[in-house]
């Protein structure tokens, strides 16, 4: 996957007061592996921090702040895999008349910053914002001022310069380095020489590589903001094309997912369905030999149906369909594809995370058509990010994933 960085939206406030909100700010394209930086940029008389933020519900890591007197300049990040807009709210310590924010989409590089820098003793209208920088990386840097003029930049491309409120600006911009520096010559100049207050702030972020659990994966769009969702709302949709796994990742608290699985069809012939679950947003999957509990009841259609039961309280996986003795398997015949329906309660509380499922489909080995209820529970409590669906072996040949969140 590409590597991006692109500058979207940007909001300005006067309203006094130390809670402040922009609506329906651009954040880009939803993707799963999206984070939005967003610079802030807050100015009063007196001094104040930024205590706390949240970009589209998801509560935001301060990643540098900045303060001179009474100028600010602070950059935030968040997960927001969802949605083309967000509500950013930013809350500081003491009451601020006005400031800005703008918007960045990133994706392809390490959240955790590789350096940061700022400065806030100006000399003649210039800050020194030097960090270092990685070979192919991506560096942001802002200023807020109090003063008149505009901003002139070294190191990086001017991406905005806004005047807040007549003489109160910010300016910012970013990099592309083709090449790592320690440090990289980083600085601002404003054509106010002597400004009131000035203040900024700088970040560098690390490239990575993604892998992507399903070539064929896509996020389905949608304008809801998922901090307010008061019902059933779709927010993913993932098409299996011969896949290893299928993964869902930046689940949150506070929400129930219900998983729909339809026409799913399994590469390998006679093989149970299983689920795992990650803690680190599916950089790692929980699959040790008692991480999971689990049960599963299936019954056959049938005049005399018959049925089976079968469990295991200390095991690798979350088995859907079929245990290592005996039970019912998936196929890769025709007419043995199968549909489920998964409920995942609160996966992100600190806590057992819980799974019940049902579904309906076609036995391997008998070829009668069977009706399967069961639970699974992850054995000790964690913070769970991410859920994975994969089959015994093989791939998941096809099948069609609906993704929708409630908050509970």
């Amino acid at each position: 996957m590409a590597r991006t960085l692109t500058v979207e939206g940007f909001g300005s406030n006067n309203s006094s007061g130390s809670l402040h909100t922009y609506n329906d700010v651009g954040i880009g394209v939803a993707d799963q592996d999206r984070r939005v930086v967003v610079s802030v940029a807050f100015q009063d008389n007196g001094a104040a921090t930024l205590d706390s933020a949240t970009i589209g519900g998801v509560t935001a890591d301060i990643l540098i702040q900045a303060v001179h007197l009474g100028s600010t300049s602070a950059y935030i990040i968040a997960a927001v895999p969802f949605g083309t807009t967000a509500t950013i709210i930013v809350n500081f310590s003491a009451t601020q008349a006005r400031g800005a924010i703008q918007a960045y989409r990133m994706i392809g590089y390490d959240q955790t910053p590789l350096d940061t820098g700022s400065d806030g003793t100006h000399a003649s209208g210039v800050l020194d914002l030097d960090l270092d920088v990685s070979e192919n990386g991506v560096a942001i840097a802002t200023i807020c001022s109090a003063g008149s003029g505009t901003t002139t930049w070294v190191g990086v491309t001017e991406d905005y310069d806004f005047d807040m409120n007549s003489n109160e600006f910010t300016s910012g911009g970013s990099v592309f380095p083709a090449s790592a520096a320690s440090p990289l010559t980083l600085n601002s100049t404003s054509s106010d020489t002597t400004p009131t207050h000035l203040v900024g702030a700088s970040v560098s972020f690390r490239p990575i590589t993604i892998t992507r659990a399903s070539t064929s994966a896509e996020i389905v769009q949608t304008t809801v903001d998922r901090s307010t969702y008061g019902s059933w709302s779709l927010v993913a949709t993932y098409v299996a094309a011969g896949d290893a796994t299928i993964d869902v990742i930046d689940l949150q608290s506070d929400f129930v997912y219900k998983f729909f699985w339809s026409d799913i069809q399994s590469a390998t012939d006679q093989v149970h369905f299983w689920i795992r679950t990650s803690t680190d947003n599916g950089i790692s999957w929980d699959a040790a030999g008692s991480d999971y509990a689990w049960s599963n009841h299936t019954v056959t259609l049938a005049t005399s149906p018959g049925h089976v039961v079968q469990g295991d309280n200390s095991d690798s996986q979350i088995e859907v369909v079929g245990d290592s003795n005996e039970g019912h398997h998936l196929g890769n015949g025709a007419n043995e594809d199968t549909v489920w329906e998964f409920t995942l309660f609160n996966p992100s509380g600190t806590e057992y995370t819980k799974l019940k499922w049902e579904g309906f489909f076609t036995d391997q080995f008998t070829n009668v058509l069977v009706h399967s209820i069961g639970a699974g529970v992850r054995l000790s409590a964690a913070d769970v990010t991410g859920v994975r669906f994969l089959m015994e072996s093989g791939n998941i040949a096809s099948g069609t994933l609906k993704v929708y969140a409630i908050k509970a």
